[in-house]
């Protein structure tokens, strides 16, 4: 496990950070870490794990 920050999620998962933001907000993505006063980071295990079961959520559903 380690920290990622933003920009290399965004490039992981293809989303934006507005995008990013909303589904966390909706409870579909990973909540992030408060790592300091303005900075946040996410767990790169739980980002890797949403990614794997959208994969099999879209594999199941072809």
């Amino acid at each position: 496990m380690k920290f990622i920050k933003l920009p290399y999620v965004e490039e992981l998962t293809g989303f934006k950070k507005s995008s990013i933001y909303a589904m966390m907000k909706d409870g579909r993505f990973p909540q992030n870490i408060k790592i300091g006063a303005r900075a946040v980071v996410w767990n790169s295990d739980s980002v890797e794990q949403w990614m794997q079961d959208h994969i099999k959520s879209s594999a199941a559903n072809d």
